[in-house]
């Protein structure tokens, strides 16, 4: 599935070539079909089989299925797959819906952990980011209104209002500095100078929040895991120092959705898996069983 949403984002860069969409028009057209379909069983599948999830106990199977098509992934595959159709039956300028294709690059993030771990950041980080964006959008508007009153005579087209000054501004703080609205006073370039080192200041500090909570991330769930797994869990108490210490190295960590099949019963042999939070389910007879052990082998018949 990775390798098809990677072609599917090439062949949409691709058909914006006139010559190439020109030469390959059938081909492109036949890939999109096959893709669709690829896409569409995937996203009947999932919403089906959504009724067998155990995290919506007392619902009928039909309400499981309707809470899933809610839920953030399955609204991303329903975009996915749906400007192929409104193409089909709506007359509407095709070349815009090819555009909208890359939305199956959102799909990823089912499939990437290193973007479900940014996501968590985000939304750890979300008020160190929202204050850092207030003082982001404070320092534009001063520099702005600043450039207002000291250009507004010298140059009355660029900088006879605030909201005409907000771009210069703005292109200013982020270093970018088109050159189309450039202050000619003497004020007004020393203004610009000063905006040009706030902006280094001030518009790298979400980047360095997301840098630092990215990091920690990486560092709580590859370290501090394994090390609290080793330390809490009864079975692995009893080992040396230097084998628990080696043994640590090996764990990995995972975080699952509710509802995510984490192993088989013909998986023999693949890994041991401790459950730190939350509780697990064995399916037997598709009637679920629920597990109080906190540690389940992978080659047990679930």
């Amino acid at each position: 599935m990775i390798v098809l949403i990677a072609v599917n984002v090439a062949a949409v860069t691709l058909e914006t070539v006139p010559s190439i969409w020109r030469r390959y028009q059938t081909l492109f057209y036949w890939f999109d079909l096959i893709s669709v379909l690829i896409f569409t069983v995937e996203y009947l599948l999932r919403v089906w089989a959504s009724a067998e999830s155990d995290s919506a106990v007392g619902k009928s199977h039909w309400k499981r299925r309707l809470r899933y098509m809610c839920s953030p992934l399955a609204v991303i595959d329903l975009l996915a797959i749906l400007p192929f159709y409104i193409g089909m039956f709506a007359a509407v300028d095709l070349r815009g819906l090819r555009i909208f294709r890359l939305l199956r690059m959102l799909k990823l993030f089912r499939y990437s952990p290193a973007l479900a771990s940014l996501s968590r950041v985000l939304y750890m980080e979300r008020r160190a980011l929202v204050a850092a964006f207030i003082i982001m959008v404070g320092l534009l508007f001063f520099s702005a209104t600043l450039a207002y009153l000291i250009e507004r005579t010298a140059q009355p087209q660029a900088f006879g209002s605030i909201p005409a000054a907000l771009w210069w501004a703005l292109s200013t703080l982020t270093t970018v500095g088109y050159g189309d609205v450039v202050p000619v006073t003497a004020g007004g370039k020393l203004l610009g100078g000063v905006v040009m080192v706030l902006g280094f200041a001030f518009y790298a500090v979400p980047i360095g929040i997301i840098a630092s909570g990215f990091s920690d991330e990486v560092h709580r769930r590859e370290f501090v895991v394994p090390l609290k797994v080793v330390d809490s869990f009864p079975i692995f108490q009893q080992l040396s120092t230097e084998v628990a210490s080696e043994l640590a190295s090996r764990l990995r960590t995972l975080n699952v959705a509710p509802g995510t099949v984490i192993t088989h019963k013909m998986d023999m042999h693949n890994g041991l898996y401790c459950i730190l939070s939350g509780e697990i389910s064995a399916f037997f007879n598709h009637r679920a069983v629920r597990s109080l052990t906190a540690i389940i082998s992978a080659n047990t018949a679930l």
